[in-house]
């Protein structure tokens, strides 16, 4: 699609520039004979998700078996449509089934096998949204979406998985990552338009996670990946389900207030573990600095209590947890 190296599964029916969806039940046989990616595991349950997902608000859904990125794809599919003056459907999905040039913040890389992830980006439009300042508050608000998406699914398999966010949006479970996020503004100006993209580690043993410090739902407790039954699709798909259910819900809230921090900081805050906590925070100019996370700003960025007096507050940067604070829980 556009230049971008992807494999769509089952007949797609795409609307101009790849702004579509394609349908197949989920299986656990390949959808394409692609050499060296032959697995058992289940596919995402494509029908299911083109049936469900314009009812909670999405105006195109496709599913691809391989592409080098869903945010990569996505970007360039929406920036195509504007390029010849097409409208760009409001919360446009697209999954794939594996990514090979998956990657997260700081542009580090963020890989599993095929099907053994979900893996999606969102297309949104953010009318009246000044995305100059407000653009750090849609990764807290995506992690929480994905925090929430994790607890109903889990809670429901009988195996309610503790997952919390360390900031800005990487979702924890007991210090081990199970989410990345990335959110990448595509067009500026008055009407913005960005893509939120999100890898989760469903199905993974521990020798396949992508970073050693990584985890999987699998891992934490919760049931594998099943094909559709007349019961309802398997955990992947139910998942995909409630995530974007979630997300879409907080943007629009997000959107009907222009963007402003109380749609997201109030439920952020329940969910975070950093606040409280000692931290080292790495910054992009190689400095480091020690303190006490204190706060979450309007625009996303952390606020710390630097060791010694002072405040520091952190829009970009890695911080490292240490222990809680004395007197924090």
């Amino acid at each position: 699609m556009h230049g971008t190296q992807s494999r769509s599964c089952g007949g797609a029916v795409p609307t101009p520039h790849g702004l579509g969806s394609c349908g197949r039940r989920g299986v656990s046989a390949p959808c394409s004979n692609i050499k060296g990616m032959q697995t058992s595991r289940v596919l995402l349950d494509a029908a299911t998700l083109r049936e469900v997902l314009p009812a909670l608000g999405c105006g195109a859904v496709e599913v691809l078996d391989q592409t080098t990125s869903t945010n990569s794809e996505l970007a360039e599919q929406v920036r195509a449509a504007l390029a010849a003056g097409e409208e760009v459907p409001e919360f446009s999905v697209l999954f794939a089934e594996e990514q090979t040039q998956g990657r997260g913040r700081l542009d580090r890389a963020w890989g599993a096998p095929r099907s053994s992830q979900l893996i999606v980006s969102v297309a949104v439009r953010l009318p009246g949204v000044d995305v100059a300042t407000r653009l750090g508050l849609l990764p807290l608000l995506t992690g929480v979406a994905a925090v929430d998406a994790v607890r109903a699914v889990s809670r429901a398999a009988g195996a309610e998985v503790p997952a919390e966010l360390k900031w800005p949006n990487d979702v924890m479970v007991d210090g081990r990552k199970l989410a990345g996020i990335l959110v990448e503004a595509v067009q500026l100006g008055p009407e913005p338009i960005v893509v939120i993209g999100l890898g989760l580690n469903v199905d993974l043993q521990r020798s396949e996670l992508p970073v050693p410090h990584a985890t999987s739902l699998v891992l934490e407790g919760m049931p594998g990946d099943q094909e559709s039954t007349e019961d309802g699709p398997g955990v992947r798909t139910r998942l995909a389900i409630a995530l974007i259910d979630e997300l879409v819900g907080g943007l629009r809230r997000f959107i009907q207030l222009g963007g402003a921090p109380q749609s997201v900081l109030p439920r952020y805050r329940q969910v975070v573990l950093t606040l409280g906590t000692k931290v080292v925070v790495h910054l992009p100019d190689g400095t480091t600095t020690h303190g006490v996370a204190r706060d979450v700003a309007g625009t996303g960025a952390l606020v710390v209590d630097v060791d010694g007096g002072g405040e520091l507050v952190v829009a970009a940067g890695d911080v490292t947890h240490l222990r809680p604070a004395e007197g924090e829980s």
